[in-house]
């Protein structure tokens, strides 16, 4: 499932997966709205009930705390690719983010987005993020064909991140 909000782009949800957790904990954090893309069962808890759940169940305040940190190492390691990484290197991080396996074990990116969406997501624009999707499908690094993105060089996408950041291999 795919859910949008008007400060972000799509954020892919599954099966347990919570969102407006940091405004359960009070934060300053801007209202936000999320639409479905599919059919969805939604539990909705107030901040009361929310709050009382993690006092008394400490498997779901397990998850919580382990979402949020996971949540906080994605935005260090965006933060960080945003200061070290050239814009064609953070396009090959972001397409190795947003991939997904396949029945086949490629790495896949379905629906496939939009020019502008990456570009928001890479802080760049949607011509270069244009040219330099074009460059690497005529290398052979993606196949775009079929209406969504199959990586077929992770292995060079992954070594050129890694060159770019000066370690052995990116995660």
């Amino acid at each position: 499932m795919f859910v949008f909000n008007q400060l972000y782009d799509a954020v892919r949800l599954g099966s347990g997966d919570f969102v407006g957790d940091l405004s359960a904990f009070g934060s300053d954090e801007p209202a936000t709205y999320f639409q479905a893309m599919e059919d969805t069962v939604a539990l909705v808890l107030n901040q009361g009930q929310f709050l009382e759940e993690l006092r008394n169940l400490p498997e779901f305040a397990e998850l919580v705390a382990k979402t949020l940190c996971s949540r906080l190492r994605l935005m260090k390691q965006l933060y960080i690719e945003s200061k070290l990484l050239p814009m064609k290197t953070r396009l090959y991080a972001d397409l190795i983010r947003h991939g997904v396996r396949d029945g086949q074990g490629r790495l896949c990116i379905s629906p496939m987005p939009t020019h502008a969406e990456v570009a928001r997501r890479i802080a760049s624009q949607r011509e270069t993020v244009t040219r330099h999707l074009s460059q690497l499908a005529k290398q052979g690094v993606i196949d775009s064909s079929h209406g969504f993105i199959v990586i077929t060089g992770e292995a060079y996408l992954r070594s050129e991140i890694s060159k770019a950041l000066g370690v052995i291999e990116w995660q």
